[in-house]
């Protein structure tokens, strides 16, 4: 994997999602992930970079889990034979829901002094 496509997915995640100062970002030890291209991204929108340990493989196994399921019943279910369209799918109805959740949070937290 190039150090251009993790640049490129994270400038589009910044844009979709316009996180603010100080967001975490864990990845694995990938050379992507340490190459100065990307450690400048990071640093120049006052991102955190964190890595995992060498050769603990557990931290992301939870997630690729979700995301490789979530991929493939979507693909299985439209009965699609080509995975672009369905990890498109699925990331969409993760959008959807993570717009649901914060929106119900807010009107939940609305008039408590809280924020998200």
């Amino acid at each position: 994997m190039k150090a251009q496509l993790v640049c490129d997915a994270l400038t589009m995640a910044m844009w979709q999602r316009q996180p603010k100062a100080g967001l975490i970002i864990h990845s694995d030890q990938g050379v992507q992930y340490a190459s100065h291209q990307y450690r400048r991204l990071l640093k120049s929108n006052d991102f955190i970079g964190s890595m995992s340990k060498k050769g603990c493989c557990w931290d992301n196994a939870v997630a690729e889990s979700f995301f490789g399921s979530g991929v493939f019943q979507v693909s299985c279910r439209l009965k699609l034979n080509f995975m672009p369209p369905a990890f498109l799918l699925f990331s969409q109805g993760l959008n959807l829901l993570h717009l649901s959740l914060t929106s119900l949070v807010t009107s939940l937290t609305n008039g408590l002094g809280y924020s998200i």
